[in-house]
């Protein structure tokens, strides 16, 4: 079993309006909450590409209520600590109109556009994602761990654990909001991905 640890998660509520305002009401056209945090996105990534782990980390409060069952509808075991204090939350306003050392066996590098490099005593390789539509960044570098740890559970070989690494990371990337990757978009993605020796 993988187990993740988030000593810090938040709740994301990500709300788009029609056009933001500095010094009047903002009507808010929709808004959506997410359940957030490294560890917490690494279990939402390996849920969706169809394993299990056990989100572990510490909530409080209603906010922290509200994140444990957004994880627990989506499928994602937890075990968290409850403390007096409440769960963090972070507001995410969008317009409408925008768009090897030591002990350690594996080094994985993202360099964005120019895709991703896994360095181990045995390989150097590279993924590179097809172009796409960003709309936002948040979550994908957690998204590229959890689809590589994932993987590699599995006991794929690491040119397919980085290309599911990689598909991962892409798709995250085009999904709006702190909205994780959807496993229809990471297979059609990973057909796509280019997998070279450096």
């Amino acid at each position: 079993m993988i187990y993740t640890v988030t000593l810090n998660p938040a709740l994301d509520r990500f709300i788009l309006v029609e056009q933001l305002l500095t010094e009047d009401t903002n009507r808010i056209i929709s808004e959506t909450p997410y359940a957030a945090g490294k560890g917490i996105d690494v279990s939402r990534v390996i849920r969706e590409l169809g394993g299990q782990s056990v989100a572990l980390g510490l909530v409080g409060g209603f906010d922290g209520f509200q994140l444990e069952g957004l994880l627990i509808n989506a499928g994602v075991m937890t075990a968290f600590t409850r403390i007096s204090g409440e769960t963090r939350t972070n507001i995410i306003l969008r317009e409408k109109t925008k768009g090897h050392q030591k002990g350690i066996p594996y080094i994985l590098v993202s360099r964005g556009k120019e895709g991703l490099l896994l360095y181990s005593s045995r390989q150097k390789i590279r993924a590179t994602a097809p172009p796409v539509k960003v709309d936002s960044t948040v979550g994908a570098g957690d998204s590229v761990v959890g689809g590589f740890v994932l993987a590699h559970g599995q006991g794929k070989d690491l040119a397919d654990c980085l290309r599911i690494a990689c598909a991962a990371g892409t798709a995250t990337a085009k999904t709006p909001g702190t909205g994780l990757c959807h496993r229809m978009n990471v297979e059609e993605i990973l057909t796509k991905v280019k997998i070279t020796d450096l």
